[in-house]
């Protein structure tokens, strides 16, 4: 039972790590002096990685019997991402950061139906994965409520820390 309380927070708070900063990168990217269209390039380059690298990715996910090891890796090399487009926002750096997080991003999912899998019997997985992803949702509306006050108060570069 304590498992599946910590895999519910755990879905929670991943909510926005697995797409890095969403909306607000854009924002924060205009703020830079981004056009709309760069943009959009960079966020594409980052989309067709993504598409790219998750069919390995969830095999590894499948294989792997170290799923929190990856897992913490890949949330790790999202944060830095993040991080490191506040230190340099050039258009190599932005798509070279949108790249790594995108893989480490698609190997999140898989990750979490597999440790799903492992906590609960497999006729119960679909009920899980429903709640999993309702626990995200609840967190990406929270998320997206947090950094518009934020925003509001400190300015993208609060959103951003």
């Amino acid at each position: 039972m304590r498992s599946l309380i910590s895999l519910s927070f755990l879905c929670f708070f991943l909510a926005d790590v697995r797409d890095g900063l969403g909306p607000f990168l854009g924002v924060y990217l205009q703020s830079c002096g981004w056009s709309a269209d760069m943009i959009g390039y960079v966020m594409t380059v980052g989309g067709l990685f993504a598409l790219m690298f998750t069919t390995a990715l969830g095999a590894l996910a499948d294989q792997t019997h170290r799923k929190r090891t990856w897992l913490i890796i890949s949330i790790i090399l999202i944060v830095l991402g993040c991080g490191w487009l506040f230190v340099d926002s050039s258009v190599v750096s932005a798509t070279t950061t949108m790249m790594i997080q995108s893989i480490a991003g698609a190997a999140i999912a898989p990750l979490l139906t597999n440790i799903t899998l492992g906590l609960v019997p497999e006729e119960k997985l679909a009920m899980r994965l429903g709640l999993n992803e309702a626990f995200n949702h609840a967190g990406n509306m929270v998320t997206a409520l947090l950094g518009g006050l934020i925003g509001y108060f400190y300015g993208i570069i609060g959103v951003f820390l």
